[in-house]
C-alpha cells in the first residue's frame, strides 16, 4: 500500500513514521516535488518517533517554501514540544 499521496498542494502521509518504516516512506517521498507542497496532512499517521521528525525536517529543507503540518498525531505534537521544534515544523488543525 502506498503511504503517500500528493494532490492540490497537500501531501498526505499514511502509516507509521517510525525508524523501521522510514526506508519505504522515504523512497516514496523521493519522487515528490516538494515545491508543490503547501500542507502535509498527517491524519493517516498513527505513530511518529524522532526518526519520523528527522524525515519531516528533511522534507522541509527540500521545500522551496515552508509547509504547515495538519492533523498531526499527539505523539508528534509532544515530541516537537520536547525538542523545541514547534517553530520549524508548525502545526495547525485547519487545512490550509
Amino acid at each position: 500500500m502506498k503511504s503517500i499521496n500528493l494532490a492540490s498542494g497537500c501531501l498526505k502521509i499514511n502509516g507509521r513514521l517510525v525508524l523501521p518504516n522510514l526506508a519505504v516512506v522515504s523512497a516514496e517521498l523521493d519522487s515528490v516535488n516538494m515545491a508543490e507542497v503547501v500542507t502535509v496532512d498527517l491524519a493517516g499517521v498513527s505513530q511518529v518517533d524522532s526518526a519520523g521528525i528527522a524525515l519531516l525536517l528533511a522534507l522541509q529543507q527540500r521545500s522551496s517554501a515552508h509547509f504547515v503540518l495538519v492533523h498531526a498525531p499527539a505523539s508528534l505534537k509532544t515530541l516537537l514540544g520536547l525538542y523545541n521544534l514547534t517553530e520549524m515544523l508548525p502545526i495547525t488543525e485547519e487545512t490550509v
